[in-house]
């Protein structure tokens, strides 16, 4: 419960954890209910983000759109910005969400 409740306020943006409780608990009920397996992928994946960048260069050029969200925390703008300019991308920030931004 205490991981699902920090997991939450990096997903989140703080605006949508006050008008959303609901919301986020049956998030947070989700997680908890995960294999650890694929936790442990999804940390492995963030680990890895370097990587992924490289890998995007190859796809420089394509027509893109990169969506970052001003209050993430997991992959925050800065990441957004980077992978925009990997991929020659135009770039959106919604400056009010959080991770989870088609949720909220």
């Amino acid at each position: 419960p205490a991981l699902t409740a920090l997991a939450a306020r990096e997903m989140f943006a703080p605006r949508f954890r006050r008008h959303a409780r609901d919301t986020v608990v049956a998030w947070r009920r989700a997680i908890e209910k995960l294999d650890p397996g694929v936790v442990r992928g999804v940390v492995r994946m963030v680990a890895q983000r370097g990587v992924e960048l490289r890998e995007a260069q190859r796809l420089r050029g394509l027509p893109s759109l990169v969506l970052s969200s001003g209050r993430d925390l997991t992959a925050p703008p800065a990441h957004g910005h980077a992978l925009a300019r990997a991929l020659a991308a135009h770039e959106v920030v919604l400056a009010d969400a959080g991770h989870a931004s088609p949720l909220e």
